[in-house]
């Protein structure tokens, strides 16, 4: 009975609150998701990226009942500029949420111009804009009501009369999105250290995502993002990174590290494995929420970097007051992107960090 009274209320979620976007563990292999002046930055001169979440698989085993999962897809390349570079990407996100299938499906274009700040080339100042349509769409043919309850379980045979609401709402609605964002990246005189940090605001023109009873304006989300790359020894290295977001009324944080073993230390950005582990916690802003931010997770992850063929693989541990539901098992996430050069004069032209 309290999984269903959980996936009861997880269907009224989507009905009842403002969406807010999905998150993301491996953040950084999604980057136009993230921030639009990541565009172009990159060992190389141009870079393929697909990642695949699927979360809440434990609540949600009813076969009848889809599971949380969203997929990203992106292209981008840089275009050189004497010392600085023009970046231009093609991304696409696809989300789908459990029994309504309340679905969010966005196509856009990013832009972003990469200002080199020094003679030596090591410092740079991106600025980007991204221009999205997105369409948000639902089902509600396997939506489950209180009147189905028989005083013992679900019994789907017990006909619902769909409330007067839903009639009115309209199951596909497409709008225009807007997003725009600032990096900065260096490199020291030792190729292994690199750093940045970013800030993007998405939806900045705060698009009016109605199904059709009320307007409802989406959130302004904003990003805050860093991260370092510094080597501890010949072959290791330490990634630290960071990740602040707010839309509305909450908030979220990933923070963690990554230890990357380079198998040739000469190519910083050749060949290498690595493994490391994030921290999220996640709450709401307003006076109301008595729990304010709360742990809701911890992330461990792997990868390997072949050739410019990344794989990521990360896997979310659950351990907020949802594990009596979830058993702890959160959400699994695969990732791949590849990264090539036309010319190899050109593919370290610009100091990009690594992510």
């Amino acid at each position: 009975m309290k999984k269903l009274l959980t996936l009861f209320c997880l269907c009224l979620t989507v009905f009842a609150s403002q969406a807010q976007d999905p998150h993301l563990t491996q953040f950084y292999t999604a980057p136009l998701q993230l921030n639009p002046a990541l565009t172009g930055v990159m060992n190389g001169n141009y870079r393929a990226s697909f990642l695949y979440r699927s979360q809440w698989g434990e609540v949600l085993r009813d076969e009848s009942t889809n599971q949380f999962r969203t997929m990203t897809a992106a292209f981008d390349f840089r275009i050189p500029i004497k010392k600085n570079a023009l970046g231009i990407g093609l991304e696409m996100m696809n989300d789908k949420a459990a029994a309504s299938n309340y679905g969010t499906t966005r196509v856009g274009l990013a832009l972003s111009y990469m200002q080199n700040l020094d003679q030596w080339g090591r410092h740079y100042l991106s600025i980007g804009l991204q221009a999205d349509m997105i369409q948000r769409s639902f089902g509600i043919d396997n939506l489950r009501f209180g009147n189905q309850w028989n005083g013992i379980n679900y019994d789907a045979t017990i006909i619902q009369d769909n409330p007067a609401y839903l009639a009115q709402l309209n199951q596909n609605y497409t709008f225009f999105d807007a997003s725009a964002g600032l990096l900065y990246f260096m490199r020291g005189k030792n190729k292994r250290t690199t750093a940045y940090g970013g800030f993007s605001a998405q939806h900045v023109n705060q698009p009016n995502e109605s199904l059709g009873i009320d307007d409802a304006k989406l959130p302004i989300k904003y990003s805050v993002h860093s991260g370092v790359n510094f080597p501890v020894s010949k072959n290791f290295d330490v990634l630290p990174k960071f990740l602040l977001q707010f839309q509305g009324q909450n908030i979220e944080t990933l923070y963690g590290t990554d230890i990357r073993y380079i198998f040739d230390d000469r190519d910083p950005s050749g060949n290498a494995f690595r493994f490391g582990a994030l921290y999220r916690m996640v709450g709401g802003l307003n006076a109301s929420n008595n729990n304010g931010i709360n742990s809701e997770s911890i992330s461990l992850l792997t990868g390997v970097n072949f050739h410019g063929l990344d794989i990521g693989i990360a896997y979310d541990i659950n351990v907020s007051q949802f594990t009596n539901a979830s058993f702890s098992r959160g959400g699994f996430e695969l990732g791949l992107s590849y990264v090539g050069g036309w010319e190899k004069r050109i593919n370290t032209m610009t100091a990009c960090p690594n992510f």
